[in-house]
């Protein structure tokens, strides 16, 4: 798909010279790309007695362990970002793998729960969730997303989502682009601060020089280190 950011024209009036009416037009071109995969923290889980069994995914080139990844259970029905209420249950993952199955052993009663997945051993970087009501066993999962919602010669805006009343700029988040693929351990070729308190929206990055006929993946970091990414999106861009 092709979009074009609308022509500029410029009314120049030289009377003094006689020479009249100039028309200047100045136009910039969206340059064209094709999605070309996500990936993204996910999980799933139910209640079965007194636990909460999760199953969930970290991105594939993230060890859990590495990356101080926890799961905590809260009485709420959205993860409290602001630390105002303890969760009832927390742990941290000894899984080294990128998937994993947790077991969380809670006083689970007839009341709504909110089961997070973090990383860094922080509650702000919380991602992906699994929310209970009473009287029923499954969980229904919330899994972060990133995407390209456009891109230029010199610049990218990235779209996120992420849970009910996560806060990126409180979370110190951020979002990056990479050559190729997105790592942990590589920096970016940009990158910018979301400078934002809303759980879903875009960011700019500028600054940076797109090739035609090229890989570029982004990526969006729910806290300050590089292993808190969450969610990737790769596309290609078009040759002309």
């Amino acid at each position: 798909m092709r979009s074009f950011v609308p022509s500029v024209f410029i009314a120049l009036f030289l009377l003094a010279s006689g020479v009249g009416l100039i028309f200047a037009a100045t136009s910039a071109e969206a340059i064209t790309f094709e999605p070309v995969k996500t990936e993204s923290v996910k999980v799933t889980g139910k209640i079965v007695d007194r636990y909460f069994f999760v199953e969930f995914n970290t991105l594939s080139f993230i060890d859990p362990v590495a990356a101080q990844y926890f799961i905590s259970a809260f009485e709420n029905q959205q993860i409290p970002y602001d630390g105002k209420h303890e969760p009832v249950a927390s742990d941290k993952m000894t899984c080294s793998t990128s998937h994993c199955s947790y077991a969380l052993e809670a006083p689970i009663s007839e009341v709504p729960y909110i089961v997070g997945i973090g990383s860094s051993d922080s509650i702000n970087t919380i991602s992906a969730t699994l929310s209970f009501v009473p009287g029923k066993s499954d969980g229904v999962p919330f899994n972060p997303s990133v995407s390209v919602a456009e891109i230029g010669i010199n610049s990218v805006i990235v779209a996120y989502q992420m849970p009910l009343g996560y806060r990126p700029s409180d979370s110190k988040a951020w979002v990056g682009i990479w050559v190729g693929e997105a790592s942990s351990t590589i920096p970016p070729m940009g990158k910018a601060d979301v400078d934002s308190v809303q759980s879903d929206g875009t960011q700019g990055i500028n600054g940076i020089k797109i090739q035609t006929d090229a890989t570029y993946t982004v990526g969006f970091m729910s806290g300050p280190n590089s292993k808190d990414i969450v969610a990737i999106a790769t596309i290609k861009t078009a040759s002309y």
